[in-house]
């Protein structure tokens, strides 16, 4: 059976500013960046990735929830 992998898709208003987030306080890999967005691996089955929305406000309802240690 082959591995399905699975990609979470977030929309971003400030696309440098969420890719150094992601990659600096969240640790995750960059593996991919294009046109239209960056993809970060979270892992062997899971990507995340990164679409640019500019204006774009935030819901407050997550659309990904997951633990992470404290960032603090």
């Amino acid at each position: 059976m082959d591995t399905l992998i699975v990609t979470f898709f977030v929309q971003v208003p400030d696309r440098p500013a969420a890719v150094a987030w992601y990659r600096d306080m969240l640790d995750l890999a960059h593996t991919r960046a294009d046109d239209y967005g960056d993809e970060f691996r979270l892992t062997d089955s899971a990507n995340l990735r990164l679409t640019a929305i500019p204006g774009y406000e935030p819901s407050p309802h997550p659309c990904v929830a997951g633990q992470v240690p404290d960032l603090t």
